[in-house]
């Protein structure tokens, strides 16, 4: 009984998480729409059936439709296209969306990954420190719960901040020789 509760709040912070990033991503997809920047829209789109397989505007927004509690796509020629008819300026600033969103998700997956972390559920935690690091490269703590170090504009590990560190000289020593 003791180790159930610990279990289910991880459950109703990772329903909060999902609840949260899909909303996010939603917020993304109507900007990227509205600006006609087709392609993210539907990146964004597919990544909310990641979170949530059953959302129901994202599987509509998709091309599917329920039928007898499944979800049926529809036949591809008359699904939604989703081409880029947008100004460059506008795809520059769904750019900057993008990145305020994918900032936005991996704090998201940084902070429940650090309370599983502290409460021992370490799958878990690696799992959305991963996620919070694969949306923002740069976010520090969840590179230091995974056990990285901080080298020159990245984290990595030894090995890899050594490679980096010789790569470095070989580079210095090659232009060098250039001149």
């Amino acid at each position: 009984l003791a180790t159930a509760a610990p279990r289910l709040r991880a459950q109703a912070d990772e329903k909060t998480l999902t609840k949260n990033c899909v909303s996010v991503l939603l917020k993304f997809a109507n900007k990227a729409k509205s600006k006609k920047v087709g392609p993210r829209a539907l990146q964004a789109l597919n990544l909310v059936l990641e979170y949530d397989p059953d959302q129901k505007r994202a599987r509509s927004e998709l091309g599917f439709r329920k039928v007898k509690g499944e979800w049926v796509g529809l036949p591809k020629e008359k699904r939604k296209k989703w081409r880029d008819k947008a100004k460059y300026s506008d795809r520059y600033k769904i750019l900057e969306e993008w990145a305020k969103t994918a900032t936005a998700l991996s704090t998201q997956h940084a902070k429940l990954g650090l309370k599983l972390q502290e409460s021992g559920s370490t799958a878990r935690a690696i799992y959305h420190l991963e996620k919070a690091v694969y949306y923002n490269p740069n976010n520090k703590d969840a590179n230091v719960a995974l056990g990285y170090k901080q080298g020159d504009g990245f984290y990595g590990t030894d090995a890899q901040l050594a490679f980096a560190a010789r790569m470095k000289q070989v580079e210095v020593k090659a232009v060098e020789f250039a001149r």
